[in-house]
Formats: structure tokens, C-alpha cells, sequence
């Protein structure tokens, strides 16, 4: 199904997420400070600083390895719903899945503030639409999760998928105080025309 906007009630998520990326993005910030502003750092080699973050990098990937999904994967298939399939017998709940979301983008701030902050090579867009769709993904599963008869099925996985990319254009706003930029960017990378109000309001 397409990503669209169908009924004025879908505004409320999206009030919610307007605020939860801006709180998103305020984290980043200040896991990118905190690392580049620690004095230790400053003392260190050159070389031995970015060895650290990496350090740090590589031990957060081995207890959330979906933080180091560098093309996407993992929103990816939480959009097309590919990553809900389970063997059968198998199942997680929506409170689950929305727990491993919100880990996943504050260790996906953490991890940025490590790479950035202490010198290494690399940038802080690819992140942030990471995050913004982590944070998207968190708060439709949580929807989901406390509200299962909101919106019937059709439209809960379709509030669910829409969550994402507009939870990437909020952080993306927020960080880069870009708003338009944001939407037409988000907009032109999933084909979501149909995602235009939602994406201004939460941007």
C-alpha cells in the first residue's frame, strides 16, 4: 500500500511525533558535544581519539547491531513491513517492538556523537534520517501497541508505515533547521506526496 494521510484522527500521531523528534534531535546534539567538548580528547594523539569512538561505535553494535544498518535496512523493512514476519509460533509484541525502536535511535545518537564528535571521518544527514525513522517507527508501534482498536487494521499498518518517513523529516528539520528542505527531501526519497500535511505539521 502507498504511504498516505486518510483521516484527520491520523493528526494526533503526528502532533505527538512533531515534539518526539524535536527531543530526538536535541539528544543528538548533545551526544555530539559531549564527546567533542571532553578534555580528554584534546590530549589524546590525533590518531587515538577517532580509535576510541570507533572503540565505542563497535560495542554498541555488538549489543544493537541494527544501529550500524548503514543503507537503511532496518527502517527499510520496518516500512515495508518485511522486518514483522516471523516464523510461525514466533511472535513479538508491539510493546517489543517498540522498545527495540527507541533503543535503537538513542544508540543511533549515541554511536553518531562517538564517529562525529571524536574526529572520525563522516557525516551527520545519513544518521539523522536513520534516527527520525526509528523515532517514526517507535511511536507507531507504541500506537499500536496501547491503542490496538484506534483505526482498524488497513489503517493502523498504514499509520504505522507513514510514521516513518515523516519521523525522518522531523529529526532532519529539527537538526538541520531545515523544514522545507526536510519535506521536499523526504517526500521526493519515498514517493510519499500523499504524506504532505502530516509532513507540515510535524516539521
Amino acid at each position: 500500500s502507498q504511504l498516505v494521510f486518510a483521516h484527520p484522527s491520523e493528526l494526533v500521531a503526528y502532533a505527538i511525533l512533531g515534539p518526539l523528534c524535536g527531543l530526538f534531535s536535541i539528544l543528538l546534539y548533545y551526544c555530539f558535544r559531549t564527546v567533542e567538548n571532553r578534555p580528554l580528547l584534546k590530549t589524546l594523539p590525533r590518531w587515538l581519539a577517532p580509535a576510541l569512538g570507533g572503540l565505542g561505535v563497535g560495542i554498541v553494535g555488538c549489543f544493537l547491531p541494527q544501529v550500524m544498518a548503514g543503507h537503511y535496512q532496518f527502517i527499510q523493512h520496518a516500512m515495508d513491513g518485511t522486518l514483522f514476519a516471523r516464523p510461525e509460533g514466533v511472535e513479538n509484541s508491539w510493546w517489543e517492538w517498540a522498545a527495540l525502536f527507541g533503543l535503537v535511535a538513542v544508540f543511533k545518537c549515541v554511536a553518531t556523537g562517538l564517529t562525529v564528535g571524536s574526529g572520525e571521518s563522516g557525516g551527520a544527514l545519513g544518521p539523522t534520517v536513520f534516527i527520525g525513522g526509528a523515532v517514526g517507527a517507535f511511536l507507531g508501534a507504541a500506537i499500536q501497541a496501547a491503542a490496538p482498536e484506534g483505526f482498524g487494521p488497513a489503517e493502523m499498518e498504514a499509520l504505522r508505515r507513514s510514521l516513518i518517513p515523516v519521523g525522518m523529516a522531523g529529526v532532519l528539520a529539527a537538526s538541520m533547521r531545515t523544514p522545507m528542505a526536510a519535506i521536499v527531501m523526504v517526500s521526493e526519497m519515498t514517493g510519499g506526496y500523499g504524506l504532505i500535511v502530516p509532513l507540515m505539521l510535524v516539521c
